[in-house]
């Protein structure tokens, strides 16, 4: 569950546009722990947080900016194993993050044609521990027609964070079909089945417009990653290790928001 008020207002000095926004909210959501590919815990937390953005458009389809942001974490255990993996405690977080966000495509969920680009940088601290964080993140999205119903597409997303004792909350978190606050989508991976501190993804995949609003979906895709010195996940090494994924199945754009129904298998 999420609750946000949000308040944006809008500038136009001549030539020069400006954004502007500012966001309150509640959210809780959590995070699954997976060992030798089972589910052995769940956490949750619960986050306060407010952001002030400060944007300026280049054209319709590019947007460039600054988000200023608090965070307050409280984050518990839920159920399954509870041994100490240090998501448990209070946190909070003040953070600086400048982006460029670039979009064309032809439908958000399931485009046949178009770019989408997010780049983010950002550099924060934790206020009580005095604890620095900084990195970067990205994803790409190229979407290609090949003909009336079939379309390909290419892509990837990558990110690092570095910090002095970094908490864990902050390392990103991998896996699922769609990219999200959540988790950075890798098909053959459950949602959150990775935690890293660094990490990059490629991927191809291709679309078949059953009709209007049902498609069918395939996609590969391949990731290296850090594994963060994690007791309950598998130490790879950047580079050296790769793991595989492939997904087949359908997306629905429905009047309550796209769908997806995958099948998928990683290696």
């Amino acid at each position: 569950p999420k609750v946000t008020i949000n308040s944006l207002s809008f500038y136009e000095l001549g030539d020069f546009k400006i954004l502007s926004s500012l966001d309150i909210g509640y959210k809780n959501f959590p995070y699954f722990i997976y060992k030798d590919g089972d589910k052995i815990s769940t956490y949750k937390s619960e986050i306060f947080s407010t952001e002030l953005s400060l944007g300026t458009t280049f054209s319709n389809s590019v947007v460039s900016g600054l988000k200023l942001g608090y965070e307050n974490y409280r984050t518990k255990y839920y159920e399954g194993n509870k041994n100490d993996f240090d998501f448990e405690g209070t946190n909070q977080f003040v953070y600086l993050k400048p982006f460029i966000y670039l979009d064309t495509l032809d439908n958000k969920a399931f485009p046949s044609k178009g770019t989408s680009l997010l780049l983010l940088s950002f550099s924060g601290e934790e206020i009580s521990k005095k604890h620095n964080y900084n990195g970067f993140s990205g994803t790409l999205s190229l979407n290609f027609p090949v003909s009336e119903k079939v379309s390909l597409s290419l892509g990837g997303s990558l990110g690092k964070i570095v910090g002095d004792d970094l908490e864990n909350n902050k390392l990103f978190r991998i896996g699922g079909s769609k990219t999200s606050e959540i988790s950075y989508a890798f098909v053959g991976l459950p949602i959150m089945g990775r935690y890293s501190d660094e990490f990059y993804i490629g991927s191809i995949g291709m679309n078949y417009n059953i009709t209007d609003t049902l498609y069918l979906l395939t996609k590969y895709n391949i990731i290296t990653y850090s594994s963060s010195d994690l007791d309950f996940q598998k130490e790879y090494e950047l580079w050296k290790d790769k793991e595989h994924g492939y997904g087949v199945g359908l997306g629905w754009d429905t009047f309550l928001g796209p769908m997806t129904f995958m099948v998928t298998t990683g290696s």
